[in-house]
């Protein structure tokens, strides 16, 4: 429902791997409804204060939705993971590791020109603190 450039790759690959006839889930946040209706949906409940904070989307998973992941990933042969600086995603990629499969990065964006110096300096310490090492830590990395 947000409408964003994650949402419609991710809904174009999973569309591409069920024609293919490969199973694929659809892992995300239950704030929106996945994009692709003949894909399994694993629904994860999240929570998102930072996006009523300060504009960027930002969900944050309960326990549960944290132990569906994990089912999620275990199951799978490998993950495909869209952008590096959301909590699933980190979560997503260290189970991967954990239960050793194979895992793409897909990362969309770089820095985000927020007009905020103090949110500008925080996105640049992320993606050193964060991105850097995921982008180094996957099988498969597509920008």
């Amino acid at each position: 429902d947000h409408g964003g450039g994650i949402e419609r790759v991710a809904g174009h690959l999973c569309r591409q791997f069920t024609e293919l006839g490969i199973q694929a889930a659809w892992a995300a946040s239950d704030a929106d409804q996945p994009p692709v209706a003949e894909v399994e949906a694993v629904p994860l409940a999240c929570v998102n204060p930072i996006e009523k904070i300060v504009g960027l989307p930002m969900p944050l998973p309960g326990a549960r939705a944290i132990r569906a992941l994990a089912r999620e990933v275990r199951r799978s042969d490998a993950v495909v993971v869209h952008d590096a600086l959301y909590v699933t995603s980190i979560l997503a990629l260290l189970m991967a590791k954990a239960y050793r499969k194979r895992v793409v990065l897909i990362q969309h964006i770089a820095g985000i020109p927020f007009s905020s110096r103090t949110l500008r300096s925080l996105m640049a310490l992320a993606n050193i603190v964060i991105t850097r090492p995921m982008l180094g830590a996957v099988d498969a990395l597509v920008f």
